[in-house]
């Protein structure tokens, strides 16, 4: 069974999963019900979802007035920032470059950038999918108000809106996690060929162990963590495969936050390191401190982007209501409280 961090959110990232994304306009345009039509079709291909998703994220990326040069890498250390920045933009030109480049380190980073890159959209697609359901409840619930006759103007303007939104959202989580199915099974062959061509290098490992822990196969998981153990024992990406382990399999997120934390400190770019913090953030305080150290790492980060603004409202809304409690309580106590 296919799995990524995208599972884990159950009970993590309040703002995003628990509270409701009520105001949220998360589609980027209007008129893009077609795009939702096509990809709620029961014989999508991949082909299908592949063109619904990159549509997606070209209507949502940010238009920078100067765009990043890493979109089309000049070298192989260019294609490795391209990983450690987790940046689903510039994860095709990245792809494209390393994979031509040729070379095993070429490779291995080609693999490393689609696994990664199918995880990205794994989690975008249950972050989608969680938009969707608090709209429609916040749909029926406008709804219910306008037929009986009590639906306010900004009510109606906020109902307008929400409509566009999940006209927007319609299949396109599905579309995310079929063509996330179709990047990471692409870096698992080009991992084979690596390991197969240079078998004394870890790289290809590496890959491969992510790829197992995206299927929950933790017996081949655990081979390919020894063989990098010998290989690579200072690797910061084992130091990562561990905290994933510990989370997806001991469900451990404390020993996983803390890994993850180690990640982060020997590599302060390793921004799918600080995405895992994030997710796993237990309360609506801590993620948007996580969520302000991803966007001093990556600002351009397509969580900080698309969801970013949520969850500072959100946690904007619950400071304000708990300073408000905070003060009610305060006059109680009061002597001249009433």
């Amino acid at each position: 069974m296919q799995r990524s961090s995208a599972r884990s959110l159950s009970l993590s990232l309040a703002a995003l999963l628990s509270l409701p994304i009520a105001t949220l306009s998360v589609g980027g345009c209007a008129g893009s019900s077609a795009v939702g039509r096509s990809a709620s079709q029961a014989d999508l291909t991949a082909d299908d979802a592949d063109r619904i998703t990159e549509a997606y994220r070209k209507r949502h990326e940010t238009r920078a007035a100067n765009p990043n040069p890493l979109r089309e890498p000049r070298n192989l250390d260019d294609v490795l920032e391209v990983l450690r920045l987790d940046e689903i933009a510039l994860f095709p030109g990245a792809v494209k470059f390393a994979a031509v480049e040729g070379s095993p380190r070429g490779k291995a980073l080609a693999a490393q950038i689609l696994v990664a890159w199918g995880d990205a959209q794994h989690l975008l697609g249950a972050l989608l999918t969680r938009a969707s359901h608090d709209l429609e409840g916040y749909r029926h619930k406008l709804e219910r108000k306008k037929a009986a006759g009590k639906l306010g103007a900004d009510e109606e303007a906020s109902l307008a809106r929400i409509e566009k939104s999940l006209a927007d959202l319609e299949g396109v989580e599905r579309a995310m996690r079929l063509v996330g199915n179709h990047h990471i099974a692409d870096g698992m062959k080009l991992a084979e060929k690596v390991i197969a061509s240079t078998p004394n290098d870890y790289e290809g490992y590496r890959v491969a162990a992510d790829y197992y822990h995206q299927r929950e196969e933790w017996p081949q998981f655990d081979e390919m963590v020894k063989k990098i153990e010998t290989l690579k024992p200072d690797s910061i990406g084992l130091i990562f495969l561990r905290a994933e382990a510990a989370r997806d399999r001991d469900h451990d997120h404390a020993e996983a936050a803390r890994l993850f934390k180690e990640a982060i400190t020997k590599d302060p770019k390793f921004t799918r390191a600080q995405v895992a913090r994030l997710v796993l953030a237990p309360d609506l305080a801590t993620a948007n401190a996580e969520l302000q150290l991803l966007k001093q790492i990556n600002p351009n980060h397509q969580i900080v982007v698309w969801m970013g603004p949520v969850l500072e409202r959100d946690y904007a809304d619950w400071k304000s209501f708990n300073t408000r409690r905070e003060n009610r309580l305060i006059d109680r106590a009061s002597p001249t409280g009433n």
